[in-house]
């Protein structure tokens, strides 16, 4: 399940025109005999010549087995380097309806909104619609 999440997203960032290229700064399986383990951050260049980073922990077992996302960073930023939007878990705005998942959607870190969980794969759809195109 997880290497079949890891191919999704490969794909998906291989097929996007509006994806200009990608840096693979880490990306480790660790398989053991009760869960696997996918932890990721890729770099990936835009055809706006925006930049989007993609941190992403995911944890596939347990019983039954599921898939879950548990620490997430998808931090996007126009050319000049001003956030764009950025969708993360960090515990700090506990006071946020959807807590620990959060947005910040605006040029600065504090506007920030309640979000929920997200994964890479509804990271890049979300970014694709807004080029006009889907996964």
């Amino acid at each position: 399940m997880i290497r079949e999440y890891l191919r999704s997203l490969e794909s998906a960032l291989a097929t996007s025109p509006w994806i200009a290229g990608v840096d693979v700064k880490r990306c480790d399986v660790l398989e053991t005999p009760c869960e696997s383990i996918l932890v990721y951050r890729f770099r990936v260049r835009l055809t706006d010549s925006s930049m989007l980073e993609m941190m992403e922990r995911v944890v596939f077992g347990g019983e039954p087995a599921s898939m879950i996302t548990t620490t997430y960073c998808f931090h996007w930023q126009d050319r000049e380097g001003r956030l764009k939007r950025r969708w993360d878990n960090a515990p700090h705005f506990p006071r946020l309806s959807g807590f620990p998942h959060h947005i910040h959607s605006g040029n600065t870190t504090e506007e920030v909104i309640s979000g929920e969980s997200i994964d890479g794969l509804r990271v890049l759809e979300y970014i694709g619609r807004l080029f006009g195109t889907s996964l």
